[in-house]
């Protein structure tokens, strides 16, 4: 979670492969969001 809240990351494109298809990405980018502190 540290990474994705890092002000050196703040704007930087990331590539997470995660499996799940479409619904287990949706999830995913929830999760990210929440971890970085942004809805």
């Amino acid at each position: 979670a540290e990474l994705f809240a890092h002000p050196a990351t703040e704007g930087v494109p990331l590539i997470i492969e995660t499996p799940g298809g479409k619904e287990g990405h949706a999830a995913d980018v929830a999760r990210l969001k929440e971890l970085r502190g942004t809805r």
